[in-house]
């Protein structure tokens, strides 16, 4: 059975409540204004039947909260932290964590590049810290786990090349910081090329609005595709200051600070990058979709947001014009984002 993603439930959704009631998008706006869309969404995520691919992975190494460090590393013999699991791997190997609870402090660092790290095939583990993946640490892939946040540090920091976070849940809880960071112009600076985002909840992120679902502070051609990305305190995704080149498709967006954000400061401008055929709904500070330069020697050029389904209630009516979609647009072209396409 082929794994669902999320546009393809929402999809589903959309029709059968069209077909039910023949009334379209105000339906589909009562759905998301209760919340049981997004509560769906996220049931759906975590208990989707696993694909043929994920019922035949090949787990190399394993670890268990009831194993040793001291041990081998097999099924019958598991390590006991996750750490000592991904140091235990070589390239092209999978790392799998039994059902469980991992506290990872710090960091779990990954540097070996080209491993994954998941849940065991038919479980779900929890990663509770941050993971972190260092400059090099390229071709790495982390699915199908939770990831759990602790305060003062991003869940997931990125700064190696060509990663992949695939069917993952990623919360906080509403501690301080940013779930996803991708690159950094500021504390050591790092451009992650080649991220790839897709198919993951993103939730319940930060406590002010400095903090965001995901943070594309210095990214490459960073893929954000088909995830559930809500109820997060600062924007749902941040292209700023230095995203050029990235995706942004297929996602769910709703009741966030602000939907999406294309910024820059200094000579950092945010360019190039599309936002198309998302659901970006109910900001509760400000714009679903807007541009911001005040602090960029340049504003960005070439970014464009498009065909999107746009709904907005803030509190304050002034981010409801436009359907909560800033006009005139500051730093990118806006197309056909509208209610109706709800």
């Amino acid at each position: 059975m082929p794994r669902c993603t999320v546009w393809s439930y929402v999809a589903a959704c959309s029709n059968a409540v069209r077909r039910k009631d023949g009334s379209g998008a105000g339906r589909i706006r009562s759905v998301i204004w209760g919340g049981a869309l997004l509560a769906l969404l996220s049931a759906l995520l975590i208990t989707l039947p696993v694909s043929g691919a994920d019922a035949q992975t090949v787990c190399d190494r394993y670890a268990a909260t009831n194993g040793s460090d001291g041990a081998r590393g097999t099924a019958s013999a598991p390590f006991r932290t996750a750490q000592k699991l991904v140091d235990s791997l070589s390239s092209g190997q999978v790392g799998c964590l039994r059902n469980g609870t991992y506290n990872a402090g710090t960091n779990l660092t990954i540097r070996r590049a080209g491993v994954t790290l998941r849940s065991a095939p038919n479980e779900r583990a929890t990663i509770r810290g941050r993971v972190y993946l260092p400059a090099g640490s390229d071709r790495i892939t982390v699915s199908n786990l939770r990831l759990e946040g602790v305060s003062n540090m991003a869940n997931v920091l990125i700064r190696g090349n060509y990663t992949r976070w695939i069917g993952n849940e990623i919360t906080n809880y509403n501690r301080s910081k940013s779930c996803v960071l991708v690159g950094s112009r500021f504390a050591g600076a790092a451009v992650a090329t080649g991220t790839e985002i897709r198919n993951n909840i993103i939730r319940n992120c930060g406590q002010s609005v400095y903090d965001h679902g995901i943070y594309l502070a210095a990214g490459r051609g960073t893929n954000i595709i088909g995830n559930s990305i809500y109820n997060n305190v600062g924007r749902g995704v941040q292209l700023y200051p230095d995203s050029q080149g990235a995706v942004v498709r297929n996602n769910v967006i709703d009741r966030n600070g602000w939907g999406v954000v294309f910024s820059g400061t200094g000579s950092y401008a945010s360019s190039n990058n599309l936002v198309e055929n998302n659901w970006i709904t109910n900001s509760r500070r400000g714009w679903n979709i807007y541009g911001v330069w005040g602090s960029a020697n340049q504003v960005g050029r070439g970014n464009v947001a498009r065909y999107n389904c746009v709904w907005a209630s803030s509190s304050n009516s002034w981010y409801n014009r436009y359907d909560g979609v800033q006009s005139p647009a500051s730093g990118f072209s806006s197309y056909d984002n509208r209610s109706s396409r709800c």
